[in-house]
């Protein structure tokens, strides 16, 4: 019978690194803490200059427009010709706001449809005037040597309302172009009193005229002031001269 006995654990003997290896290793671990602290300055240095900064994004509705008609001034026009000239501009923006809920953004695009053929966005737009809601309009003028204005309403037989309502007719204080998307009653600008007129269902008023410069934003709120039932009605561009819209006339008078 044969008797085993255990085989003696060694420790495995430590080899020491030659110098030579540390000696050549040491100038690639050098040059990769250079790296490093080099990389880590020139990100400290980016997030500095990005923070400082803090750049301001502009719309592109909030830049000067260049005038196209360079020269124009110095023509010579016949007044006969030009004192009978004008067109009907409609608004670009015409939504309502909320006195009683102020802070509530209406539909940018209540028409907007699906089709079999896709979306349809139609550009007929709502007025609507009755307690506690207004609608404002915004129109930017145009063209050359048209710079006077006139506010202009002919109200279409299809209005919900024939009989008479008395409406507030308020200037808004801006020069740039309001955002449907986010307008409501507590983000308005500021509001003049300038006019004020009677109108219902087939009515043609003419309320306010001034001097309106080109390329300039003319905006509006109509309001209701207390007296009749209200008024509303669908707004379509392409029916010339029906709505609220603002006839340019000839200043080359």
């Amino acid at each position: 019978m044969r008797l085993f006995h255990p085989l003696e654990l060694f420790d495995e003997p430590t080899v020491p690194t030659p110098k030579s290896r540390i000696r050549k290793s040491a100038p690639t671990i050098a040059l990769l803490i250079f790296c490093f602290l080099c990389t880590s300055i020139n990100v400290g240095i980016w997030l500095s200059t990005h923070a400082a900064r803090n750049p301001t994004h502009r719309s592109p509705h909030t830049l000067d427009s260049p005038s196209p008609y360079l020269g124009l001034d110095e023509l010579a026009y016949d007044p006969q010709l030009e004192a009978g000239q004008s067109f009907a501009n409609h608004p670009f923006l015409l939504t309502q706001i909320s006195e009683r809920e102020p802070r509530r953004v209406f539909p940018v695009d209540p028409k907007q449809g699906l089709t079999v053929v896709g979306t349809i966005s139609p550009d007929i737009r709502r007025f609507v005037v009755r307690p506690g809601i207004s609608t404002v309009a915004q129109f930017r003028t145009t063209d050359y040597g048209y710079e006077n204005c006139t506010l202009h309403f002919s109200v279409p037989s299809s209005a919900t309302e024939h009989e008479q309502t008395s409406i507030n007719i308020y200037t808004l204080s801006t020069a740039s172009r309001l955002d449907a998307a986010t307008l409501s009653w507590s983000t308005r600008p500021q509001r003049t009193l300038v006019a004020g007129t009677w109108l219902a269902a087939n009515a043609t008023a003419s309320v306010l005229s001034w001097k309106c410069a080109w390329g300039q934003y003319q905006t509006f709120e109509f309001a209701y002031s207390g007296s009749g039932p209200g008024l509303e009605f669908w707004q379509n561009p392409k029916v010339e001269k029906e709505g609220v819209t603002i006839t340019q006339q000839s200043s080359l008078v």
